[in-house]
């Protein structure tokens, strides 16, 4: 596929987040006829702002879905892609994806490794880049974490790192010639309308659903990550030391990443064990994922606010040594199960954690943990800085 082939195409933009202003630019360049955008709530002025200088005035948008079919849906997360009148809307599209599903099947395969996962995505990510550059292959980072793709050409020569949420993985149209999945948990269900869509979508990276051509030449997992039959066979299984914690986990994903890549690209493969050293001893700290942030009167701080699932929750708590302790959770309900808390906490002490609930506290989730054994009590508070200031006083 090529930018030239939505040339006179009705495009529709579903909803208006960065992502969707980058691709503006390359869809006038095409050029595409006319661009509708809909877009329920308010719309930043700023944002507007960019709209108009592409042509897209107030006539052009509106709160309500386009009846009739159009030859082009690009969507954007507030738009989940199983909702009733969004499937009704790309169903009869020629072309129905997010504008970095767009980016990928013009790009198409080679030279891009692709990586999703329930946890650690972007610290993944982070250390492929990492170790692309110790390989001495020139790469960029986009997606999640980096930069808009729009804002890059899609034939770069460079190795492309992309990372993909379970909402990209949902109407994906082609994948890397590198995929790599991080973790398959529970996550988004209520976007995705089931753990049943939440996988398949999440499989999607793989080249599950999106036929043999668009298959990668490297598909990695963990070892112990559960993949549904009949899809487990068909990933390369990473292994990890035994007993590796999840930061151990990423590293080992990033080196059989990189290997491959490497491979691909027919420059020298790093020893395993050695590259896997020297990533683990470079490891990346990202703001919003797991890192010590204070150590103050000898109790330790972390910042995990993006590990925003219950398995990123028991990802966190069984990094720790178990209690005494306070966590501070919370937030919106994803409708996922808190078995991978509770597992982790039937090894914590009777009452040794305290739980600070942003939020309702009659909410099912705070009352699920607070009958738990080894929590003390839940408090509600109203926000992030009540719960640190709560925190500070319990410890």
């Amino acid at each position: 596929m090529e930018l030239a082939d939505l040339a006179g195409a009705e495009v529709v933009l579903l909803g208006v987040g960065i992502e969707t202003l980058s691709v503006l630019a390359p869809l006038r360049a095409a050029p595409v006829g006319r661009i509708r955008v809909v877009e329920a709530g308010p719309i930043a002025d700023e944002r507007r702002a960019t709209l108009e200088s592409h042509g897209i005035d107030t006539d052009a948008i509106t709160g309500e879905m386009p009846t009739g079919p159009v030859d082009v849906v690009l969507r954007s997360p507030g738009f989940p892609r199983h909702r009733v009148d969004v499937e009704a809307l790309c169903a009869d599209a020629r072309i129905a994806t997010t504008p970095t599903g767009l980016w990928l099947a013009i790009r198409g395969p080679a030279r891009t490794i692709v990586v999703t996962g329930t946890k650690g995505k972007s610290s993944t990510v982070t250390l492929i880049a990492q170790g692309l550059d110790r390989v001495g292959l020139t790469h960029e980072v986009v997606g999640n974490i980096g930069t808009p793709p729009w804002r890059i050409d899609p034939h770069t020569e460079a190795v492309v790192v992309a990372e993909l949420s379970s909402y990209h993985g949902a109407d994906l149209i082609s994948t890397g010639e590198i995929a790599v999945l991080t973790l398959l948990a529970e996550d988004h269900l209520d976007w995705h309308g089931g753990i049943a869509a939440y996988r398949r979508d999440k499989l999607r990276i793989l080249g599950i659903g999106l036929g043999d051509p668009n298959t990668p030449s490297h598909r990695f997992a963990l070892a112990d990550t559960a993949l549904p039959d009949p899809h487990g066979p068909i990933v390369e299984r990473v292994e990890v030391a035994a007993g590796a914690d999840l930061r151990g986990h990423n590293v080992a994903l990033a080196v059989a990443a990189v290997r491959a890549e490497a491979a691909l690209r027919d420059v020298p493969v790093p020893d395993a064990g050695e590259f896997a050293a020297t990533l683990a001893a470079d490891y990346p700290e990202l703001p919003g994922r797991f890192r010590v942030v204070s150590t103050r009167r000898g109790v330790t701080w972390i910042d995990d606010a993006l590990g925003s699932n219950p398995s990123a929750t028991a990802a966190a708590l069984g990094h720790v040594a178990p209690g005494p302790a306070v966590l501070i959770c919370g937030g919106h309900d994803r409708s996922t199960s808190l078995d991978p808390v509770l597992t982790v906490l039937d090894a914590w002490p009777e009452a040794s954690l305290t739980v600070l609930w942003l939020g309702d506290g009659s909410d099912h989730r705070a009352t699920e943990l607070g009958a738990h054994r080894a929590v003390a009590h839940v408090d509600a508070v109203g926000s992030m800085e009540d719960a640190v200031r709560r925190a500070d006083a319990v410890t």
